[in-house]
């Protein structure tokens, strides 16, 4: 998440895209989502949160910090990712 933060996106993405491969989480899979979208990579961005959700992320249980980015990320991609809009629900 550093590499992303300082702008090198690329990086991070390829980064983020060995460790998923190797040990993919829920977590893991949503830095990677934040990655694909500071890469404006739409499509990729909304398969890996189906896959972060199908491994159980929970936005709860991510670092106080990375709660509200969570959300963020999840509620501009909602109608994308889920088909509809549900209150509270993803």
């Amino acid at each position: 998440m550093v590499l992303l933060k300082l702008g090198r996106t690329e990086e991070a993405l390829a980064d983020l895209r060995e460790v998923t491969n190797d040990a993919p989480t829920g977590p893991r899979l949503f830095h990677l989502a934040r990655a694909q979208h500071a890469a404006r990579d739409r499509d990729a961005t909304i398969k890996t949160l189906r896959q972060a959700k199908t491994l159980g992320l929970e936005v709860d249980k991510l670092h106080p910090v990375e709660q509200e980015a969570c959300r963020k990320l999840m509620e501009e991609y909602r109608v994308a990712v889920s088909g509809r809009m549900v209150s509270g629900e993803w």
